[in-house]
This record gives structure tokens, sequence and C-alpha cells, in this order.
């Protein structure tokens, strides 16, 4: 049982190697995506002019539109810190092409802009390196192939973990004994098994989480809307009412939710959509993310159809909400950052020694012997 165990972690292993280092290292750059993005662009998504306070969101959606003629609203993200460039996600008239803006909430001004979302800027190709491993939409490969590669790699990268664990069980118990006098091929598996089983815990919640995320957009995009995936974006008119006020909804949101500080907001682009507003409340756990609390209004009367807040909601929406924040690693500040950059850089250093030792165990590379 043991020796098949071990073949199915080393065949599957070679077999991700490259998927998987490369989704190992991608990850690791994203979790600072924020700080590249500050880095790399500071004029675009950090503000240069401020107010005291946002202008209405009333006021923000007619300048949107008003600059953005050949645009729907799709989905926006909210910023109020006085740093952070209110980004829009745009969909093209008569398209199901996606774009994205930076734009100043303050003072109602575009940043840039529209570029395609995950083309133009280094960080959203890397994500979309990270999760369709750039195979979506290649032809006849299909318009989600790399989706359900990545969700595939995730599940081996999965097993993988576990399948170490359950290898390595007794050198757990003596995990700090690595023998750095003993011969290379030794030396390097007890490397291996250590940097394995330390990460493993690590591992094993990121590649989890992922796999959920990517299964999530597979059954979203196939399923859910499967009979909406040809048809294009309405070349004018919308699909709600524009006569409905974003303020109105604000006051509603504040009124329901007592210290809800709204983050993300996604317009009805599609029929019979509706507008759904995320955000942050109060006295909530670290894990908690910013989208956890909604509250969802009709696209065509503006009634509340819906809401949930994250201090009364189920034990499952919670456990499913806080995969966000542990698969990006951003719930405790730099340290859990850094912690997670280091552990989806370990794979890389797993798969070499790996690699090596597969070389060496079948002799395709000889070492001499001390």
């Amino acid at each position: 049982m043991k020796k098949t165990l071990f073949k199915w972690h080393s065949y599957l292993a070679l077999v991700a190697l490259i998927p998987i280092c490369l989704i190992s290292i991608t990850g690791s750059l994203l979790v600072f995506k924020v700080e590249i993005d500050r880095l790399l662009m500071p004029e675009t998504v950090i503000l240069k002019t401020t107010q005291s306070q946002r202008l209405p969101y009333d006021q923000l959606k007619t300048q949107l539109e008003t600059q953005l003629p050949d645009y729907h609203l799709g989905t926006w993200e909210l910023f109020d810190d006085g740093i952070e460039a209110d980004r829009v996600y745009l969909i093209k008239r008569g398209t199901q092409q996606w774009y994205k803006v930076h734009f100043n909430p303050y003072t109602g001004e575009l940043i840039d802009r529209p570029v395609i979302y995950d083309d133009h800027y280094l960080t959203d190709w890397i994500l979309k390196l990270h999760y369709t491993l750039l195979l979506n939409d290649k032809g006849f490969l299909g318009a989600h192939f790399g989706t359900v590669l990545g969700f595939i790699f995730s599940l081996i990268l999965l097993f993988l973990g576990i399948s170490g664990l359950v290898l390595q069980w007794r050198f757990i118990k003596k995990l700090f004994s690595v023998r750095w006098q003993a011969h290379l091929r030794v030396l390097l598996s007890d490397i291996h098994k250590f940097f394995g089983v330390i990460i493993s815990p690590l591992l094993l919640i990121v590649a989890f989480t992922g796999a959920y995320f990517n299964f999530i957009e597979i059954y979203h995009e196939t399923v859910e809307h499967a009979d909406e995936a040809h048809e294009p974006m309405l070349s004018s008119g919308y699909y709600y009412q524009q006569t409905l006020s974003l303020d109105d909804q604000a006051d509603t949101l504040r009124e329901n939710m007592a210290g809800f500080k709204a983050t993300y907001l996604s317009f009805p682009f599609e029929a019979g959509g509706y507008f759904t507003w995320y955000g942050d409340v109060p006295d909530t756990s670290v894990l908690t993310s910013q989208y956890a609390s909604y509250q969802v209004f009709d696209g065509q009367s503006g009634k509340l159809v819906m809401q949930t807040d994250a201090r009364q909601a189920s034990v499952g929406h919670l456990v499913l909400d806080s995969f966000r924040r542990l698969h990006f690693g951003n719930f405790a500040g730099l340290t859990s950052k850094v912690l997670w950059c280091i552990t989806g850089l370990i794979p890389l250093f797993l798969s070499i020694t790996g690699v090596y030792m597969w070389l060496i165990r079948t002799r395709k590379i000889n070492i001499e012997r001390k």
C-alpha cells in the first residue's frame, strides 16, 4: 500500500511539476499584489488629490457614465482610505469583453482609460496565469479549459500534501533530525521531507481553497450561466432602472446593518440581475473577508430582497467566506503575508529536490557514494 502511494505521489508530482511551480510562484507574488501595484504604477493606484469625503454615489455613477459612454458599469471596488483609487470593471457595449479603469471617488475623475482587465497590468496578468495558466479561450480547448486545469492541479497539490504526510508519518516524530553528514541522496531526502512536513498544513489550506475557487468559477460559468454564454451585452439601454438611486440604497445599507462599510458593488449586468453591495462590519473574526456581509436590491424596483450580516451568519457561510483570507494570507498583516509567500515558494524547492531524487533513484544521473 505504501509503495503504491509513493508511486502515485512521485508520478503525479512529475506530471504536474511545471504547472504547480507556476501556480506556486505566481501565488507568492500575488500575496503582495497591492504592494506591487503601488510600487510599479503609483500614479494609477494611489490618489494624488483627495477631499474630506467621497462624493455621493449617484454623482459618481453619473460622472462615470458620462466619461465612459461606450461601456456598461459591471462591478465597482470601493475604497475610502484617502490612498487607494477605486477600481471599476466595465463591459463594452455589444460585447462580453471586460475592461478596468481607476477612478478618484473624491473628485469623480478618471485616472486612466479603460484597458482589458486581465491583460494590461502586470499583477492582473499574473492573476490570470495563476488561475487559468493562460489557457482559457484558446480555440478548440474551450472557454474554461485553463480554469479546469487549475482545478485539477490544485487537487493534485492537495493529494501531494496529504500523501506526503502519510508517507512521512514516522519522519514527523524526528522532524528536526536532518542527517547533514549523510550521502547526498539521503540528505536531499531528509530536507525534502522536512520542508514538506513543515509546510503541509498551510499547503493543504491553499490547495483546497484554490480548488474551491476554480470549481465555483467553473460551476458559475458552465451551469448557472450556460444559456447566456454567447449572449452579447446590450448595445444600448440597461438591465436595471436608471432612475434608481444608489444613495438611497446606501442609506438602507446603513439603516439595516449597523457599522456597514461598503467595499464592493455589483451592478445588474445580466437580465434579471441585482444590485449587490458587499462590505465590512465591526466585531467580526480576522478571517472574515470584506465580502462576508452583503445586501441585495432588485434591479427594477430597487427593493431590498436579501441580506446577510456576518455577525449573525451561519457557520457554513463564515467558513466558506474565510477561504478568501486563508487563500491569500492577508488576515494578519505583513506577518501572514510573508508566511504565505514563503509557503508558496517551498513547493518550487520541493519540486527541484524531488526531481533530483527521482533522477538518482532511476539512475538517470550518477553520484559518488561517500
